[in-house]
């Protein structure tokens, strides 16, 4: 009789486990008492030998918990044509490392359950270790595979030393390994370990990290990394990564724009937002420039950053511009909601003051140093609030599915963390098959060639820097209003439709305001999105003969200005040039408004007719000419 047609261990057998162990359980470390189990790595039923090089000295309360949670009847169904694949690649190599690179949304979570499902059903592993690069991913990971019968602890700590009880494994992070690797290295050497690591790739960021789980993981089983987006890592090559010329080559590949085709992934728009910018650079020269003006880089970022200030016109436009698709959305899907991802702490608070202001809302706001933020962003999910704003808390892997309009309002301007932050809107919901989403963006040219290129499948630097920081906060002026000597200093900024990037392609603002007109009138194309109608519209005059008369044969007219437009362009007008007066001046942007106010004869701006606001407009212009903080020229 061989060691394989026998189920029990041996007294010889059972003291050789005993004294390998150190008279510990394999599982939790606890001193073994007489009545302790011994259990085979690899289940009996999966064909395990009763041999002490397949053996486990366990306590009886471990060995219990390794049944308790028995996968078998939790079955996993309904997987998606991409996850079948994948699923059978894996299953017919029986590989020791395997990467899967999938789009944010295809749904990477569930392809790891049903591997490490079927892999603990089949008793080729008993324990599972996942590391995700945030804290907050922690929590959802464990959620998500609870329903496929797979027991994770989010909340276990280094410090705890032995695994819990009760659970196939816990869920970590990237840091919590770079601790304490050795930690990791006795955990997945002591029993036949699986371990998932998520979003790999920033492993190539943090060389530690890399470093920690080459040391930790060598020892397990079966390691299955994950990433939303193919890589590169020229510098810090990622453990357990094959490499082609410096470019890491996943076993299995999903993008984009395959999953918008198979109606995995929703089709994401660009309205793009270009604008006039005015600022000082750090040399104190006065620079003026569009988003299609060439400048060198440190200008490119400053003109961003002017653009992003919360103390222009910009970027309370664009949210404007969001916040009314939003509410268009909400009529017809009523949690839908809305993403804005802020530059900083103080940029986020800042926003968030901004939509209460101007829209009576109470976003949400989750940022690192607010209590609570990670309990927020659960509280968003499974709720209906219209608004959320972040840094870079929601950017990547966080799952909320009723999100369907963001905001880039951040100067962090990497392909990786674009398309990240993408994710955030693609994810289709039960029944959602045809929704849309959009995605605002400042229509600097590097912002306009990601969204462009968003449905292509890309080589990605990891590491790459993001754009300089204009100055640090203090520098960015004096209290009293006027600008520090040498400091950057954002002075106007006013927003312009740019189009929208669909499908890779642009639509004008003519052609949407031309869409937004068919859509006001015709109550069938009233749920569609605009740019939607837009598209339709091109594809239905591409087969007409061209008309760029009126069929009627009459010239056309020029539409005039509705009057509400007028007066929100003068209005805009005004307080870009009341807050360029404050900068040359150096007076408080409050004064140069009393003042403007006191020439026209109004007590607000709000209180003022369209010729009054064409007569402000030019006192102010007047006032910058003369170039004194005297009284201003024309003044009643």
């Amino acid at each position: 009789m061989t060691a394989g047609d026998v189920r029990r261990f041996t007294g010889r057998q059972r003291a050789a486990l005993y004294l390998a162990g150190g008279g510990a359980c394999t599982r939790c470390g606890a001193a073994l008492t007489p009545g302790w189990h011994g259990d085979h790595q690899l289940a009996f039923t999966a064909g395990g030998a009763t041999d002490v090089v397949n053996g486990l000295a366990l306590c009886p309360g471990c060995n219990t918990a390794l049944g308790a949670h028995d996968v078998t009847g939790a079955a996993i169904t309904g997987l998606r044509d991409w996850q079948r694949t994948a699923l059978a690649e894996y299953e017919t190599t029986h590989p020791v490392d395997f990467l899967a690179v999938a789009t944010p949304g295809a749904g990477k979570t569930r392809f790891a359950a049903t591997v490490v499902h079927r892999l603990l059903a089949a008793g080729e592993i008993s324990r599972v270790i996942v590391v995700v690069p945030t804290q907050r991913l922690k929590t959802q990971w464990a959620d998500a595979v609870a329903g496929y019968g797979i027991a994770l602890e989010p909340e276990w700590a280094n410090s705890e030393g032995a695994l819990p009880p009760g659970f196939h494994g816990v869920v970590v992070t990237y840091a919590q390994v770079a601790a304490l690797p050795d930690l990791f290295r006795r955990h997945t050497s002591a029993a036949p370990a699986m371990v998932v690591l998520d979003e790999i790739h920033h492993c190539g960021e943090e060389r530690n990290w890399g470093d920690a789980i080459r040391h930790a993981f060598i020892p397990a089983r079966r390691r299955l990394a994950l990433s939303g987006t193919p890589f590169r890592t020229d510098n810090n090559q990622i453990p357990f990564v094959s490499y082609v010329d410096g470019v890491g080559t996943p076993d299995h590949t999903y993008d984009y724009g395959q999953a918008v085709t198979d109606g995995v992934c929703r089709p994401v728009f660009f309205p793009r937002r270009g604008g006039r910018m005015e600022w000082a650079t750090t040399g104190g020269q006065i620079i003026r420039a569009t988003f299609d003006d060439v400048v060198d880089q440190k200008l490119r970022n400053q003109r961003l950053n002017t653009a992003l200030s919360l103390t222009g016109d910009w970027i309370a436009s664009v949210l404007d511009d969001a916040h009314t698709e939003l509410t268009e959305l909400r009529a017809t899907d009523p949690t839908a909601g809305g993403l804005v991802l802020a530059k900083d702490v103080e940029h986020a608070r800042g926003i968030a003051d901004l939509l209460r202001r101007r829209h009576g809302v109470a976003p949400v706001l989750a940022v690192s140093d607010e209590p609570g933020s990670n309990a927020a962003i659960e509280h968003f999910a499974a709720g209906d609030a219209p608004w959320i704003v972040s840094v870079r808390m929601v950017s990547e892997g966080v799952d909320v599915p009723r999100l369907r309009i963001a905001v880039f309002a951040t100067n962090t301007i990497t392909e990786l963390f674009f398309r990240q932050a993408v994710g955030r809107v693609v994810r289709v919901r039960d029944g959602g098959e045809d929704e849309t989403a959009s995605f605002y963006i400042p229509d600097d040219a590097r912002l306009r060639q990601f969204a462009e290129t968003i449905r292509q499948q890309r080589e990605h630097v990891i590491g790459a820097d993001p754009i300089d920081a204009v100055e640090p906060p203090a520098a960015l002026g004096s209290r009293d209003g006027a600008p520090s000597a040498g400091a950057f200093q954002p002075i106007a900024a006013e927003a312009i439709d740019a189009g929208v990037i669909a499908h890779g392609t642009v639509v004008t603002p003519v052609e949407l305001a031309h869409a937004a007109a068919l859509k006001a009138r015709t109550p069938e194309t009233a749920a569609l999105p605009t740019v939607a109608v837009a598209l339709l519209l091109r594809a239905h005059d591409a087969g007409r003969p061209s008309a760029t008369a009126p069929a009627t044969g009459q010239p056309s007219v020029p539409a005039q200005e509705p009057a509400f437009r007028r007066r929100a362009r003068l209005r805009q007008a005004n307080n870009t040039a009341a807050r360029r007066l404050a900068y040359r001046l150096g007076m408080e942007f409050a004064e140069v408004n009393r003042r403007l106010n006191a020439a026209i004869g109004v007590r607000g701006i709000k209180d003022a007719s369209l010729e009054q606001l064409e007569r402000r407009l030019s006192a102010a212009q007047a006032w910058g000419e003369a170039g004194s903080a005297d009284d201003v020229p024309g003044a009643r």
